[in-house]
């Protein structure tokens, strides 16, 4: 994270090393993603940023960036006990639509 004056501005959350080996994989997210950007194929890219493990390469190659949608949901937001309720009866809606459909 960097934090300005009173604006937040976040980036994205990757794994610092590789799960299966331990190579610092987490300074090469914005290399990557700027030599997609120039017309580099995903292998061309990997093997510019010096990742020839497969296990490195899946690291990147499969990361899914959830923190814009993890920013959405207040966890201090304090919610009543009728407004807990309706969000089960919501959910116990749906849950029978997908069973039947």
């Amino acid at each position: 994270r960097h934090f300005a004056a009173s604006t937040c501005i976040l980036k994205m959350i990757i794994p610092v090393r590789c799960f299966t080996c331990g190579k610092v994989i987490g300074n090469k997210w914005d290399l990557y993603l700027d030599l997609l950007s120039s017309d580099y194929s995903e292998r061309e890219a990997l093997d510019t940023l010096g990742l020839n493990r497969y296990c490195c390469r899946r690291m990147l190659m499969t990361h899914v960036d959830l923190i814009e949608k993890l920013l959405t949901y207040n966890t201090l937001e304090k919610i009543t006990k009728k407004e807990f309720e309706e969000i089960g009866a919501i959910a116990d809606r749906e849950r029978q639509k997908s069973n039947l459909g």
